[in-house]
């Protein structure tokens, strides 16, 4: 079975697909993380070309590989990847950040340490 020409073997229809497709969703995505910094939900250094794609590639790889993804897959998806990596970190002196710092306890410098 022959397989269709792939993106980067047709440079017209990338060069259209990427200016029709995956501009507009790329300047949504970054409008969406710069909304975020302004409710100090999102870390300033994530408002960037790279992590916008992150969401988005992991849906389409999962499609690629298992189907179409459900509701719960994509929640799952941007629970436990796209927000923790655009969290920001607590403040120094939050209860939360103290907590990290003790022995032994996930997230502390000592236990990243023990994992090595």
């Amino acid at each position: 079975m022959d397989h269709p020409p792939q993106p980067q073997q047709r440079p017209r229809y990338r060069r259209g697909h990427d200016g029709r497709v995956i501009e507009p969703h790329q300047q949504t995505m970054l409008k969406i993380l710069r909304r975020g910094v302004a409710r100090g939900e999102v870390r300033p250094d994530a408002v960037n070309r790279l992590v916008a794609q992150v969401g988005p590639i992991l849906i389409r790889q999962y499609h690629a590989v298992a189907g179409l993804p459900s509701l719960a897959d994509v929640v799952q998806i941007v629970d436990q990847v796209v927000i923790p990596l655009l969290r920001p970190s607590p403040p120094a002196n939050s209860a939360r950040a103290r907590a990290g710092q003790e022995v032994g306890r996930p997230g502390s410098e000592a236990a990243a340490r023990s994992r090595l």
